[in-house]
């Protein structure tokens, strides 16, 4: 063993047995690792802690080390490293640690050897799903704190510094020292809590409208016997009932379990407070945020008007119908496209979308050129986080899933996702080189598939010509299709090909025809087409891409005046959008928008003169005066959650639920004990002979909780559910259930023949706290044509409270 060998090394030992008379011959391959012992490269570390610790303080927390050593120190909750498993960091491991094998055993004699049986490993990769709603916030907090680097002193102590918010719990402490090439690792446990533990016990979320019975806790520990003071109080859309000031007898050790009734009365965030006063002039106050959401979706209302030079007109937010704090209105002067970009902006931001592969890359797309103020800030700030969820659906070979990294490879949404990072990493974004050389390296193997549909391979060497990587001869080879496409998108990509490989005829001819493709948009029997279905496209998506792409090569300069004016929008309301729509639309308006009309008015007691458009937001009544030589287009936009719940429809789809027990039994959910675990059935269907692409969503109200996702076919201890259709995939979060479907006609060929007519699914639910609330109606859509659609009713619910044992 010597010391350039490093950690260690491996040790290979091939055993051959020759051929003899009664037996064939035989060999075997051992492999090994042998590891070398630290040494002084080692450094120990021990904590010198108390068993307990008071919370809203900071404490100093002793490591003792090898001297001059620096010292980092984690302190975390422990019941979340037991949740997520999470292990201590250990860098003697990771410098001494096991190393992979770096080099490939040549084997030619295996050649030689009759085959053993059994069968071949089927690889398998992670997790990395990216469907299903977006979290939100829940009022617990999660504690995770972290202090250093401090250098130890002579004697080999280290104090490293902790605040600690209110908690009461076990942290768990891990502390990480390094000095020259020796590392070291250790870990210890403490208690935090207060003398008097008051906690209150929530709901994940609230709704508004709902009123739910939350749980005060306290449980004294070491605090004198007597009466205690409780008060919750509440600031935000949450009312506290008459029942939020109790008094208390507490003996040590007892614990009182109290009610407080609480009721959503508008969206947003909502702050608890609870103070607590008792004998000897104790006090306790502790703070909790808490969400109050709707688990509607969102709509939009939008109004525009045209301002005479030099004449007035008084603005008026429209919050007639929406819940209180769930809506926002915007103002966008002078704009001149047939659309409102700011209504759209908040149709694709502000609007309810399932997380999938095309949904995060169609929001992050417009981010990479929109600029405020049509955009926030903090909207502006999420492309990264696009990115990286579209980085979480990328599979092991480069390509992309729709649902998560475990799907099928998807060839025109890799495209898609690819242009996206490519984009999103020329705007700023992080985008990892790596990710996209092999998404890249990918397309070009997609571009050689003769088998696969030419405007996936169109979209393939457009991407590779973004790069600066264009296959000519294949671009050129594509061209020669150019009579049979028929998909305004794929033409004006391989347009755009072709002139990035300096065949300019050839591109004008592409990019003329893509302009002569789109013809009239309207009616749905527009998008039954296959490819534009396989390519998760419409018409009108196309409609706004073509041109924008025809810009983005300089061609055709003279055709660019009609083609800004004749972008669609005009009377399409963006709430009936796909996102695919919403991400070209916004994303031409980022290359076309800019017509620099100046924009001269009086805005309440501001003057503002500036090149349009210009966007404001509107959070009260305001006058506005246009001091302008011209009239002046004003748009109004408003977003929010109306107050009353869409009734039931159906349109080219249907949908139910219905309620169990888990003997099977009808149930009615009005009104449920306590801890009650039920089963809800869902069915759904289609009523015509297209494919689709059908979301199941269930909202879920805060008194409910999911117990379980219900496997497909038969279900074990269930018998009475026979058999379950299988999804294609499921997320559930704290306020809904969904899941996605291939549907199509009976016999139909789409999806490769794994469509489904209708389908019945089941879940586990459970009633868990006490009080009354709204359950929204259960809704199938097809994901990228919403006029296809299916919606139950929803209805009120309530549970009761468990009896006392």
């Amino acid at each position: 063993m010597e010391k350039s060998w490093g950690a260690g090394a491996y040790a290979l030992v091939d055993v051959f047995r020759p051929a003899s008379a009664s037996e064939a011959p035989e060999r075997a391959i051992g492999l090994t690792w042998l590891g070398l012992k630290p040494g002084e490269r080692a450094i120990p570390v021990h904590f010198d802690v108390q068993p307990v610790y008071r919370p809203r303080q900071i404490i100093r927390i002793p490591v003792k080390t090898r001297p001059g050593a620096y010292v980092t120190l984690a302190a975390v909750d422990q019941g979340i490293l037991n949740l997520t498993q999470f292990p201590n960091p250990n860098p003697l491991h990771h410098f001494f640690g096991k190393r992979r094998l770096d080099i490939s055993v040549a084997d030619n004699y295996a050649a030689l050897l009759a085959r053993p049986t059994g069968y071949e490993a089927l690889l398998q990769n992670g997790a990395g799903a990216n469907f299903g709603p977006a979290v939100r916030p829940i009022p617990q907090k999660v504690v995770a704190l972290f202090a250093g680097p401090v250098q130890a002193n002579s004697a080999g102590l280290a104090e490293l510094p902790i605040d600690v918010p209110e908690f009461n719990g076990a942290l768990h402490l891990m502390a990480v020292t390094w000095q020259g090439d020796a590392v070291g690792a250790g870990n210890a446990d403490i208690i935090v809590r207060n003398r008097l533990i008051a906690n209150l016990l929530l709901p994940r979320f609230l709704s508004p409208g709902d009123g739910a019975e939350a749980t005060l806790m306290l449980q004294n520990l070491k605090l004198p016997v007597g009466d205690y003071q409780s008060v919750v109080t509440a600031t935000g859309p949450i009312q506290v009932g008459n029942n939020g000031q109790h008094k208390t007898f507490l003996k040590v050790q007892a614990i009182h379990l109290l009610p407080v009734t609480l009721t959503g009365t508008g969206e947003g965030t909502a702050h608890l407070t609870l103070r607590i006063t008792g004998p000897a002039g104790y006090q306790l106050i502790r703070h909790w945020d808490m969400v109050v959401h709707s688990t509607q979706p969102p709509v939009s209302k939008n109004h525009r008007l045209t301002l005479a030079a030099g004449s007035q007109h008084l603005l008026n937010p429209d919050l007639q119908g929406f819940i209180p704090g769930s809506s926002t209105t915007a103002v966008t002067l002078g704009n001149t496209l047939p659309f409102n970009p700011k209504a759209y902006v908040q149709a694709l931001y502000q609007g309810w979308h399932c997380h999938s592969l095309l949904n995060a890359a169609s929001q992050g797309l417009p981010l990479t050129i929109l600029k405020p103020p049509l955009i926030t800030p903090e909207q502006a700030a999420k492309l990264q986080d696009y990115v990286n969820q579209v980085l979480n659906d990328q599979r092991y070979d480069g390509a992309f899933g729709l649902w998560s990294n475990n799907g099928d490879a998807q060839p025109w949404l890799t495209a898609f996702a690819t242009e996206f990072l490519l984009r999103a990493q020329k705007a700023g974004a992080t985008v990892p080189q790596p990710t996209i050389d092999q998404a890249l390296h990918w397309l070009s193997n997609e571009v050689e598939e003769e088998s696969h549909p030419v405007f996936d391979r169109i979209y393939a060497v457009y991407d590779l010509s973004l790069a600066g990587k264009a296959p000519a001869g294949a671009i050129r080879m594509l061209a020669r299709h150019m009579d049979q496409l028929t998909m305004p998108l794929a033409l004006a990509q391989l347009g755009s090909a072709l002139n990035t490989i300096g065949e300019r005829h050839l591109a004008e001819q592409a990019l003329q025809k893509a302009i002569k493709s789109q013809g009239p948009i309207g009616g749905d029997w527009w998008w039954g087409r296959s490819d534009w279905d396989a390519a998760f496209g419409s018409p009108l998506r196309d409609a706004w891409a073509v041109p924008t792409i025809i810009a983005q090569t300089g061609l055709m300069p003279d055709a660019m005046v009609k083609l800004r004016q004749n972008l669609p929008g005009a009377g399409l309301e963006p709430d009936s959008l796909t996102t695919q729509e919403l991400a070209w639309a916004l994303y031409a308006d980022g290359v076309l928008g800019g017509n620099n009309q100046p924009v001269h008015v009086q805005w309440g007691q501001r003057t503002i003169q500036q090149t349009g458009p210009v966007v404001l937001p509107l959070r009260q009544a305001i006058n506005i005066r246009n001091l302008g030589s011209k009239a002046l287009t004003v748009a109004l936009s408003t977003t929010g959650i109306t107050s009353s719940p869409p009734p039931a429809a159906d349109q080219g789809m249907t949908v139910s639920q219905a309620f169990y027990s888990l003997s099977g039994k009808p149930l009615q959910p009005d009104s449920l004990p306590q801890n009650t675990v039920f089963v809800v059935v869902l069915k759904g269907s289609i009523s015509d002979n297209l494919p689709h692409r059908a979301l199941l969503n269930m909202g879920l109200p805060p008194g409910w909780e999911l117990a379980g996702d219900l496997s497909a076919g038969k279900v074990h201890g269930l018998p009475w559910l026979k058999n379950l259709s299988t999804p294609e995939a499921t997320a559930a979060t704290d306020d809904r259930y969904e899941a996605a479907f291939k549907m199509a006609p009976k016999d139909s060929q789409a999806f490769d023949g794994d469509g489904i007519p209708d389908f019945k699914t089941a879940i586990l639910l459970r009633a868990v706290t006490p009080g009354h609330y709204l359950l929204p109606g259960v809704t199938l859509s097809d994901m990228f044509h919403p006029s296809i659609f299916a919606r139950s009713a929803g209805r009120k619910v309530s549970v009761t409270a468990a009896p006392a044992s």
